[in-house]
This record gives structure tokens, C-alpha cells and sequence, in this order.
């Protein structure tokens, strides 16, 4: 047995260390990336107005009607923009995880990842808004 054949045992524990810890760090972004995306989903399916949400029997004024919708528009806008400030703390993590910078949401690392999820929030709330004309 020469010196270098003592080494390679530690050289393979050291090897397994590093592929436990990608793949940690793997799970944890996916687990992260997916949370995102059923966000984003969540933003795709969603419609300001949905027409079951003013079916009456009953004959309503131009002022009732005007204030429904207002106040349904309101509470589905709140609702997505709670989705919305819900993408921080996310991309926040991943960014932990993958860059060696802080917690500071300005990763150079993730930029074009950040310029893709706000792509998507675009598109999303584009397609609410048409779909709600």
C-alpha cells in the first residue's frame, strides 16, 4: 500500500459529502421553484369577474350592481395580491439556498430567474385582465 491509495477513501467520503449536499440543496429549490409556480397558476386561472357571481332572480339597480363588482373585483384583486407579496419570501429562500449572498433579493446569480418569474406574473395578470373584459 503506497501513500496516495490511503487517500482515496477520504477523497470519496468527501465526494459523497458534496452529492448529499447538492442534492439537498436541489430538493429544497425545487420544492421552492414549484411553490412558485402553483402561484403563478393560481394567477393564470384566476377572472375578476366571473358572471355566476351576479346571478339573481330579482331586478338590480345600476348603483347595487356598480357596488357588487366593485367589492367582488376588490376582494379577488386582494386575494392575488396576497399571492403576489407570497413570490418574495420564495425567491428570497431560494436565493439563500443557491447564492452565497445574503438575503437580499438582488442575487446576480438569479437575476434572469427573477426576470422570468416576473415574465410570468405579466402574463398571468394580462391574461386576468383580458379574460375579464
Amino acid at each position: 500500500i503506497n501513500w496516495r491509495s490511503q487517500r482515496i477513501k477520504v477523497y470519496i467520503d468527501s465526494c459523497n459529502q458534496a452529492l448529499d449536499i447538492f442534492c439537498s440543496t436541489q430538493h429544497e429549490v425545487r420544492k421552492h421553484v414549484l411553490s412558485i409556480t402553483n402561484i403563478l397558476d393560481i394567477f393564470k386561472r384566476s377572472t375578476l369577474i366571473n358572471q355566476n357571481d351576479f346571478v339573481s332572480d330579482e331586478y338590480v339597480n345600476m348603483d347595487k350592481l356598480s357596488k357588487q363588482i366593485e367589492c367582488v373585483v376588490e376582494n379577488k384583486v386582494e386575494s392575488l395580491l396576497q399571492s403576489y407579496r407570497s413570490l418574495r419570501p420564495l425567491l428570497l429562500k431560494i436565493e439563500s439556498v443557491v447564492s452565497e449572498a445574503s438575503y437580499t433579493g438582488a442575487s446576480s446569480e438569479l437575476s434572469s430567474y427573477y426576470f422570468h418569474v416576473q415574465i410570468n406574473v405579466y402574463n398571468a395578470l394580462s391574461e386576468v385582465v383580458v379574460r375579464s373584459l
